[in-house]
């Protein structure tokens, strides 16, 4: 196998691709953030197609979802349709946790977009799928989606139970990273300090 094909496939399997470029942005380095932007998408949607090509989609699915997942402002729309299009792909795959998982994707891409309350809509959905599957790990993380969703979109009320629910999940899994994350967006629904 390639290396490039190798590369692809555990940045689609891991979503770190755009992880670094989010990071330049909330930086203040534009320069770099953007030629990193202008990169990931197309050089995901190639490997999106490569797949396709050659009728993984799986891999296919992964890939854009992780081209939906990249975070660039210039694209909000864009990056809606590859996790929309990654999601009907794994519809017809039969993969219920994948549907699931790409829901939590779709939803920041619309709070990305400023649809907080679609955005609210299709990450409840989704944990409600991962209660149903029963795993407690994207159950945390998508309550603690939701909640930030929310945050963002000025309902502190409605987002403390969901960053409550993860910070408990968290915890009985043992995950510090996440219970640290949790109480970080707990402490974002209190009132500030007058």
């Amino acid at each position: 196998m390639a290396t490039g094909t190798r590369r692809r496939r555990r940045c689609a399997r891991s979503g770190k691709c755009s992880r670094p470029r989010r990071a330049l942005h909330a930086s203040g380095d534009e320069a770099a953030a953007e030629v990193k932007y202008s990169l990931a998408a197309p050089a995901l949607e190639r490997a999106a197609e490569a797949f396709r090509l050659r009728g993984e989609q799986w891999e296919e699915a992964r890939c854009l979802r992780a081209a939906g997942e990249v975070g660039d402002p210039r694209n909000g729309l864009r990056e809606l349709t590859f996790v929309r299009t990654a999601g009907r792909v794994l519809a017809d795959l039969g993969d219920t946790w994948g549907v699931a998982r790409t829901g939590v994707s779709e939803a920041n891409a619309l709070a990305r977009l400023g649809r907080h309350a679609e955005a609210a809509g299709t990450v409840r959905r989704a944990v409600a799928e991962f209660d149903g599957l029963g795993d407690r790990w994207w159950q945390a993380r998508g309550r603690r989606t939701l909640a930030e969703i929310l945050l963002d979109a000025g309902d502190r009320a409605a987002a403390a139970r969901p960053a409550r629910e993860a910070l408990d999940l968290y915890r009985s899994l043992g995950n510090a990273a996440g219970e640290s994350r949790a109480r970080a967006v707990l402490a974002r629904t209190e009132p500030p300090d007058r």
